[in-house]
This record gives structure tokens, sequence and C-alpha cells, in this order.
């Protein structure tokens, strides 16, 4: 977030921040280096680099504690108080860079990549790892049993073709004309 006029809540500006050493070291996300192929077959649960980064450039970084647009208090890479309490004093008051991308690595991973992820092996031919991301990414827009609910992954599941797929994904739980509209369909 840009830090115009001393608030986070100024919209002018976002930023990338990317941990000073790569996370994926440790075994718990994975990576084909620069311009990595995310389109191959998905066969392990492991989050890639490419999706771990695009969810930190779409969710922004802040050391402090902020209120969100829904008056939320969000710190690190969009760790709230109530649906992450544990995880959120742990950051709190103050974190660094490299601290809320392990707790965002965590979060998405337990949360949202991994039930995503085990539910599409089991039922779609040969996923690939890009397409197990973009449901991911929804799943943490609208919660697993809403990306799981909605008519783009029952087809997916299904073996549908992909642009079968892709039916209704830019409108799907996007409330038109409030402020987040614009942001969830770049997102998507």
């Amino acid at each position: 977030y840009s830090y115009t006029n001393g608030t986070h809540n100024d919209p002018k500006g976002v930023f990338v921040v990317a941990s000073s050493t790569m996370l994926g070291n440790d075994g718990t996300s994975s990576s084909s280096g620069g311009g990595s192929n995310n389109t191959e077959i998905a066969t392990d649960l492991k989050i890639t680099e490419d999706f771990f980064v695009t969810m930190k450039s779409y969710e922004g970084f802040s050391s402090t504690p902020y209120q969100d647009g829904g008056g939320v208090w969000t710190i690190g890479y969009g760790t709230t108080e109530p649906y992450r309490p544990t995880e959120y004093n742990q950051l709190a008051p103050s974190c660094t860079e490299k601290q809320a991308s392990t707790v965002f690595l965590t979060t998405l991973t337990e949360d949202y990549y991994a039930p995503i992820y085990n539910d599409i092996i089991s039922k779609r031919n040969n996923p690939r790892r890009n397409e197990i991301d973009a449901f991911a990414d929804l799943a943490y827009n609208c919660g697993v049993g809403g990306a799981q609910a909605s008519p783009m992954y029952k087809a997916y599941v299904n073996n549908k073709s992909l642009s079968e797929c892709t039916n209704g994904w830019y409108e799907y739980r996007i409330n038109a004309g409030t402020s987040d509209e614009q942001g969830l369909r770049n997102r998507r």
C-alpha cells in the first residue's frame, strides 16, 4: 500500500514486496525458476512461486495493522484479526515482510490450496497447476465452499472443456457497483 498522507486506506498505489529469501527453499513452495511453466500437470501439493507472488501482489503488504474497507483489522498480507486471530497476534503490532510471507503461505496452503487441490486431483483428469491456482484464488476470494459451488468449478471437476469451465468466471460472486468490483475482476 502507498502511505500517502499517512494512511493505509489511500488506494493511489500498491507495491509488491518479495521475501529476501525464497520461501520455497524450505520445501513448502515450488518454482521452476524465472518464467516457470505452470501449465504442467499437477502431481503434488506445492504452491508455485508464480501463484504465491501473484497472491501477495493482490493482497499488498502492511507491516502494521490497519482497518480494511470493511473495518476489519488486517496486517501482513491480508491476515485479519477475526478470521486468523493466532496468526494476526503473531504479526501484530508490527512484522517483517518475511514473517508476513510465512504466515500467508501457511494460510494459503492449509485453508485454500490444499482443500481445492485434494478435491480436484480426485476428480479431474490431468489437472494443470495453473488451473488449480485459479480455483485456489477463487476460494481465497469466496471461500472453499463458494468456489466449489460455482458452476465453473462443477464443470471443471466433471472434466468439461476449459471454455465451459470459464463461463461466468468474471461475474461469479462479484457485487457490481461496489468498490471491490474492479479489483476482483482484475484478479480473475
